[in-house]
């Protein structure tokens, strides 16, 4: 909704959050800090596909393995909640 809104009104916008996934879908450009440095900025399709130092590449990574754990717990409640209904 935030992006629609900034579109539909030509709006700048700032978000600051420790979601990257947040960060990546709502945002044409992204800033990632690391100890008040700027570690990269650029596009999203950038920082995933082409992380500027180690920092970035272990952020990004870190944050997919966490989705990845986060759908595969979800997916198994599921299946167990199937198997006890049946």
């Amino acid at each position: 909704k935030i992006k629609e809104i900034a579109r539909d009104f030509h709006l700048t916008t700032i978000i600051v959050t420790h979601d990257p996934e947040e960060a990546l879908t709502l945002s044409d450009k992204v800033l990632i800090v690391n100890q008040g440095h700027i570690s990269q900025y650029g596009a999203p399709e950038e920082i995933i596909t082409a992380p500027s130092n180690n920092f970035v590449k272990e952020f990004i990574l870190n944050q997919l393995e966490i989705k990845r754990n986060n759908i595969f717990a979800l997916f198994h409640q599921d299946l167990t909640r199937n198997a006890q209904a049946v």
